[in-house]
């Protein structure tokens, strides 16, 4: 059984800080790494997502994050982003999604091609006009 690894590289290129919301981790762990699942992300810098299905073990991965943007006091939101994923083991069908709700627009990201079980993608995160 081999270790099934995914990471999300998310660029922030709204003119506030997106902040991560929640992280629930279903099946697999974060990697330990000091850089890895930061809470913010502060206005044109990125940051790294990387979760694991150490090797022996018959899980995959499942996993969810939700940002929002932080606004400034008296501002509203700009919206949230949600990204799913679900990596199962036990089958050679992946699911992946990015979502945005508001003004939030997300290009960039690739769904995970079934039967993967290493996959890197990015998402780049900028407001609507």
């Amino acid at each position: 059984m081999p270790k099934w690894t995914y990471q999300l590289t998310v660029f922030n290129q709204l003119d506030r800080t997106l902040h991560l919301d929640n992280a629930n981790i279903a099946w697999g762990g974060k990697d330990s790494g000091s850089d890895n699942f930061p809470d913010d992300i502060e206005p044109g810098k990125t940051a790294k997502y990387f979760v694991h299905s150490p090797a022996g073990t018959a899980t995959g991965i499942e996993f969810y994050l939700t940002f929002s943007d932080t606004p400034p006091s008296g501002s509203t939101r700009y919206g949230t982003l949600r990204v799913s994923v679900d990596m199962p083991y036990w089958k050679h069908k992946n699911t992946s999604s990015c979502d945005t709700t508001g003004l939030l627009q997300a290009t960039g990201f690739q769904k995970i091609p079934d039967g993967n079980h290493d996959f890197s993608t990015s998402v780049t995160i900028s407001r609507s006009l």
